[in-house]
């Protein structure tokens, strides 16, 4: 009795989880005007306006070490990757900055 109880879930979870992934999505993206659907769905992104503004995101930044205070990364490290991370995706107008920073010295984090 119990292994058929066990077969009849799982069955109807099987069931529910084919007919929700068989549901159709719809994109709310919205379309500029003077642009044809066909020309939206050839995935040219130049059709689409760009913004201007570039993102400020802060950063609280923890770093780990070891209890006696070695290990984890420099200031002059964090710096460098802060700055790789702004070259990555100052495209996509973000940019970031440590707003906080603290260490965390435990050797079982480390």
């Amino acid at each position: 009795m119990y292994r058929l109880k066990i077969i009849l879930a799982s069955l109807i979870i099987f069931l529910n989880v084919r007919v929700l992934s068989q549901q159709i999505a719809e994109c709310f993206t919205q379309i500029p005007s003077g642009v044809t659907v066909q020309k939206a769905a050839s995935g040219n992104l130049s059709l689409y306006k760009r913004t201007t503004e570039s993102v400020s995101i802060r950063l609280a930044v923890h770093i780990v070490r070891y209890s006696n205070g070695s290990g984890g990364i420099s200031a002059n490290e964090l710096e460098f990757k802060i700055n790789k991370l702004n070259e990555y995706m100052a495209q996509a107008m973000f940019s970031f900055y440590k707003f906080s920073e603290d260490y965390i010295d435990n050797d079982y984090y480390a």
